[in-house]
């Protein structure tokens, strides 16, 4: 049952990204976008009332990415050089194995 979701989760989103990258790059959507440009008349603005501030829900969510991204990006970037260190490692030790299997020495 659960790969049945995972395969119509798969379609669809193929078929948004197939679509998105047809509006954008092959002007599939071009007529629709031509004739919603304008809902309220040629040129007009909605509302007539300055936005002189910023709301609340922008301000936390930046100061929220603002605590992540470098914090994050020291630990992708330590675990990646922890990564390599032990693959150098396990690389080393399997040639010492091997080389003492064989009664080699490099």
């Amino acid at each position: 049952m659960s790969q049945w979701v995972f395969i119509l989760a798969s379609v669809l989103t193929s078929a948004a990204v197939l679509r998105g990258a047809g509006g954008v790059f092959l002007g599939w959507d071009r007529m629709e976008w031509e004739e919603q440009a304008s809902p309220t008349g040629h040129g007009e603005k909605e509302t007539n009332e300055k936005a002189n501030y910023l709301p609340l829900v922008m301000i936390v969510t930046l100061r929220k990415l603002h605590d992540m991204i470098p914090t994050s990006i020291i630990r992708v970037w330590f675990l990646g050089l922890f990564s390599w260190v032990l693959l150098g490692v396990g690389i080393y030790l399997s040639h010492q194995m091997i080389a003492a299997r064989l009664e080699l020495s490099f």
